[in-house]
């Protein structure tokens, strides 16, 4: 008798076991392995660009998941739903907003967005962003920040080009392209 209890709660174990785990992939089923859908990060139908950055410094990227800040030499980044610049991997680029008289960098490092439907333009050596809106308007809204560390080659290899800043690479010095040697480099816009 004793036996029979004790497989039976063997079995309910297993049984409670195997529930849960059907219920964290019915739940993470249609989310990528970076943790959001198609539709946050964008996907090959929208606007496009591939960037990468010379010299010491790295792109700023959010993880959409955690809002923990990475660091990548180059990417690609397409426009999501809600009109922000993401990278495949669901990471959002990283930069300033700025005010249409005045081309100066303002406030908060912030993901780089746009308050409507846009395409990309241009993005010029020096980090600015250049969209143009439906009507035919072409605005320079948003420059991209960098950052550069004491000890690069300490910094954690997270994969994908992605890295995460550590005691030993010292914490980011975030710069304007324009106050760097390094130069971003557009190697599309589509």
């Amino acid at each position: 008798m004793f036996n029979d209890v004790k497989n039976q709660n063997v079995y309910n174990d297993k049984q409670i076991i195997m529930r849960i785990v059907l219920l964290l992939v019915f739940i993470m089923g249609p989310l990528t392995l970076s943790g959001c859908d198609n539709d946050f990060c964008g996907n090959s139908d929208n606007n496009t660009i591939s960037i990468s950055i010379t010299g010491e410094e790295y792109f700023m990227v959010r993880s959409f998941w955690n809002n923990e800040v990475f660091f990548t030499k180059s990417s690609s980044f397409s426009l999501n739903q809600e009109n922000n610049l993401v990278t495949p991997q669901c990471y959002v680029l990283q930069g300033w907003t700025l005010a249409e008289d005045n081309p100066l960098p303002r406030g908060a490092i912030k993901d780089i967005g746009f308050q409507e439907q846009c395409l990309i333009e241009t993005v010029s050596l020096d980090g600015y962003i250049s969209v143009e809106l439906d009507n035919g308007t072409i605005l320079t809204p948003s420059l991209i920040a960098l950052a550069r560390f004491e000890d690069p080659e300490n910094l954690q290899n997270k994969g994908n080009g992605i890295y995460r800043s550590t005691e030993e690479s010292g914490p980011p010095t975030y710069f304007t392209p324009d106050a760097t040697a390094s130069e971003i480099v557009v190697d599309t816009i589509e």
